[in-house]
């Protein structure tokens, strides 16, 4: 008999900024996306990703936009997301966690903007895909 088992990448970072340890610029207030360049899904047959936005909106009244652009190989982006989610600016200094779904692509990228052009925004995008092995 067969046996399915749930197996996960491992979580990884795609764009973090210097209050989340990483080297990627602060996301400007310019309403303009910030991509994570390409996601792939296909190489190691993956059926789906977790998709982890952190972001800092303490004292922000400008929201932050998450989007997610879809690829068939890799090499050219669509120019609109199948899926946007903007998070509303709690104007608290806790830092916001929202998990998003991003299933039966290929390839895709992560992208981030602001709803304004008020506040700039520090911000993590972490990851983590899962396939199905059957032993």
């Amino acid at each position: 008999m067969a046996t399915a088992k749930k197996v996960w990448k491992g979580e990884a970072t795609i764009k973090s900024t210097n209050a989340y340890g990483g080297g990627d610029s602060d996301l400007a207030a310019d309403e303009t996306w910030d991509f994570s360049g390409d996601i792939d899904l296909e190489t190691n047959g993956y059926e789906g990703a977790l998709i982890y936005l952190e972001h800092d909106s303490s004292g922000t009244t400008d929201n932050i936009i998450l989007g997610i652009f879809p690829s068939v190989d890799g090499s050219d982006r669509a120019d609109n997301p199948i899926v946007e989610i903007e998070f509303d600016a709690s104007g608290g200094g806790d830092t916001q966690e929202a998990p998003i779904v991003v299933k039966d692509l290929q390839h895709f990228e992560v992208g981030v903007r602001t709803s304004g052009t008020t506040d700039t925004f520090d911000y993590r995008i972490r990851w983590d895909a899962w396939r199905w092995d059957i032993s």
